[in-house]
């Protein structure tokens, strides 16, 4: 919802190879294009380490 603003950089970190990795490796790549179409970066694999809140940052 907030890429299809497109005021705001959405990244998505998904754990695993596939986005929705137990649907059909079709619905899969689709939902993947589509997301990366509106401009979500998608990092497969990914794990989060780290949270850092920086004082020029304010929401």
């Amino acid at each position: 919802m907030f890429a299809e603003f497109a005021q705001t950089k959405v990244h998505l970190l998904d754990s695993q190879e596939r986005v929705i990795p137990f649907e059909d490796d079709d619905v899969s790549d689709y939902a993947a294009q589509m997301l990366e179409r509106i401009g979500v970066s998608i990092y497969h694999t990914a794990s989060l380490k780290s949270i850092k809140k920086y004082d020029t940052h304010n929401v």
